[in-house]
């Protein structure tokens, strides 16, 4: 889930940006990264992740896939583009084969 570079540098703090149009999931989310350690960083649209977003050692980004304005699956795209960014793993509540589909798009390695 985190780089090569964050598991060879355990002082590092792990962060999670979380990214969700419902404040409910993302307070759920958060209540399972924090007792592991990882620092969660809540956002409530992919613009306002993308806002403030600067790239750190030890992160990973978690989405919803379906959101207004710019999805998770937009979202990785300008990821890749701007950051050249790793693979992702998609995981959705509801997976569709259109969703499936657009996820291979992006080089994903796994849809759960």
């Amino acid at each position: 889930m985190f780089s090569d570079e964050c598991s060879m540098n355990r002082m590092a703090m792990a962060t999670a940006y979380l990214i969700d149009d419902d404040s409910i999931t993302l307070e759920l989310m958060s209540g399972i990264v924090e007792p592991i350690g990882v620092e969660p960083v809540c956002f409530s649209s992919a613009e306002a992740f993308l806002e403030s977003y600067s790239p750190r050692p030890c992160e990973c980004v978690i989405t919803d896939m379906r959101m207004p304005g710019v999805s998770g699956l937009q979202l990785h795209k300008v990821l890749q583009q701007r950051y050249s960014v790793p693979p992702p793993n998609y995981c959705d509540w509801i997976c569709r084969g259109e969703c499936r589909g657009r996820g291979d798009e992006t080089g994903c390695l796994r849809f759960c």
